[in-house]
């Protein structure tokens, strides 16, 4: 007879164990019967509940021309062909009307073609399904259970965290943690988009190209490495995507905000924090912000610019860098503004090229800044629960606002009252704790800044210190004469401070856009004719 072996299991957890035994025990049955066979269907962590048309596996050998092929189906027990009372009898009915047999090894005596033996596999599906039900129940209670005690109930960890375990009311279960690998990534991913001007696709490149794991792929890595044998080991070798980083940086989790389904949980009015965050709230929507005007790089990216948001064009416009390649093979390289590559470019049509704005930005940054020491920054911490008593009253207004839902005097109406006077409880205690001023201790380096640039040739990094510390440089070319190069800089007041704040990393949010903004009002002089006039009294170079 020509025999259809099927492998199913429905979780990773089974898959060490239960798929290699249930392999062995179907190449006994094929042998001991003498059955000849025509495939070997394995579909691992299919759930019993999914229709047999639908398994990646199975569901090809339930078509024509598969169909055809095979006499008899073998399982090692009934409810490895199904866990559905209704997919069963479809399958059954298919079968018997079909002329095929079903061979069930714990239950040789399986007949299908009698009404007692249909009637017997019907009882047997009945329990399978039963059983099933108890099993997603007993899962549903528990992972509800877990949320109620902000535990992590279980699969792909949000990228950035791990889960490790805890102990609970004497029980071994997991909470999730920042992880020390995936959460620096994730702010290495931050600072690049919102800092650096790069794209999310630049970003998903870079780290296809550094052999970063995806989410999945890391997770198994650390099964791997742990030595987790019954969790998911394998690794596939995944790569990023736009859509797939797109997707992982969306994710409110970032900011160690417990979810459901995609939304936040809330408690009490207030998020649930399942985690420290690795974003902060004004991070995570600034982030948002930029790649949802930062989407997909276009197929005629401009070159790589190091220098992205230091040089602009006095039409508010940065400047992109390009190259082109002379008849004799020669490669030039400049900046120019961005708005040449579109239908409608702006009057200052300059093209800088690169070694003259490089010798220009290097003079200008020695003046600055050659002499200076670096620094450093060690915060110490201060006491402030503005944060704190803003959340309770916004908890305060949430819960507010619901109490007309309720009857009065209802169990729902009275635990919501009782909810906002522990807020407001709270709140009182907050606000009449001082607030306590948090402060830097400054260090130098024992390096210059001059010795720094001297040593660090590479453009990304300095362009990155010049970008962070402010410094912003107008080129342009008059309207009236294109020959006739400007060079407009714009140096904020405090330097020195912010050059000690990038070597810190301590970059306030919002400074880089604020930044940008006074190097535009500097270069505009608040008015265009004023621009005009400057230029015509420049000598013609």
């Amino acid at each position: 007879m020509r025999v259809l072996a099927v492998k199913r299991i429905s979780r990773d957890t089974e898959s060490s164990d239960a798929l290699t035994a249930q392999g062995e025990r179907l190449e006994r049955g094929i042998r001991d019967g003498g059955h000849v066979a025509v495939g070997i269907v394995e579909d691992a962590t299919v759930s019993g509940a999914i229709n047999l048309d639908d398994r990646p596996s199975l569901g090809q050998w339930m078509r024509s021309p598969q169909w055809e092929q095979w006499d008899a189906i073998m399982v090692t027990t009934l409810d490895r062909i199904t866990r559905n009372q209704f997919h069963w009898e479809l399958f059954a009915e298919r079968c018997h009307q079909g002329g095929k047999e079903i061979i069930c090894l714990d239950d040789p005596g399986l007949d299908i073609h009698t009404s007692q033996g249909r009637l017997i596999a019907y009882v047997k599906a009945s329990q399978a399904q039963q059983y099933r039900d108890v099993i997603v129940q007993k899962r549903r209670d528990q992972t509800q259970s877990f949320r109620d005690q902000d535990l992590w109930p279980g699969g792909l960890w949000p990228f950035g965290y791990r889960a490790m375990t805890v102990m609970v009311d004497g029980k071994r279960r997991k909470r999730l943690f920042l992880d020390p690998v995936t959460s620096k990534l994730i702010r290495e991913a931050y600072d690049r988009i919102v800092n650096q001007a790069h794209t999310v696709t630049d970003v998903a490149r870079d780290w296809n190209a550094r052999g970063v794991m995806t989410a999945k792929d890391y997770q198994a890595h650390v099964n791997a490495s742990e030595g987790r044998d019954e969790k998911m080991t394998e690794i596939k070798g995944f790569q990023w995507s736009h859509a797939s980083l797109k997707i992982v940086l969306s994710k409110p989790a970032l900011m160690g905000y417990a979810t459901h389904k995609g939304e936040v949980r809330m408690r009490d009015g207030l998020p649930v924090q399942w985690s420290e965050p690795i974003l902060s709230p004004a991070e995570f929507e600034k982030l948002q912000e930029r790649m949802s005007v930062r989407s997909i790089s276009p197929s005629n990216k401009p070159v790589p610019n190091p220098l992205r948001e230091v040089l602009w064009c006095p039409c508010g416009q940065h400047m992109n860098s390009d190259s082109s390649e002379s008849k004799t093979g020669k490669r030039y390289r400049y900046f120019r503004c961005r708005t040449f590559s579109t239908y409608k470019r702006c009057r200052y049509r300059v093209s800088w090229p690169v070694d003259i704005a490089h010798e220009f930005l290097t003079e200008e940054f020695m003046v600055q800044l050659g002499d200076k020491e670096m620094t450093t920054k060690e915060f110490i911490p201060g006491k402030d629960n503005r944060t704190e008593i803003k959340n309770l009253r916004t908890a305060i207004g949430n819960l507010a606002a619901t109490l007309g839902q309720f009857e009065p005097g209802s169990i729902a109406h009275t635990q919501t009252v009782e909810t906002m006077k522990r807020h407001e409880a709270n709140l009182k205690t907050l606000e009449a704790e001082p607030v306590v001023e948090a402060a830097w201790k400054v260090s130098g380096t024992g390096e210059t800044y001059g010795e720094w640039w001297s040593r660090e040739t590479d453009w990304y990094a300095r362009g990155d210190m010049l970008r962070k510390a402010g410094i912003r440089v107008y080129l342009g070319g008059s309207p009236k004469n294109p020959t006739v190069p400007i060079i407009h800089t714009f140096i904020p007041h405090d330097l020195e401070a912010r050059a000690g704040d990038v070597i810190s990393g301590m970059i306030e949010p919002g400074f880089l856009e604020q930044a940008n903004e006074d190097a535009r009002e500097s270069a505009l002089m608040m008015s265009r004719p004023l621009w005009d006039r400057f230029w015509d009294d420049r000598e013609v170079s």
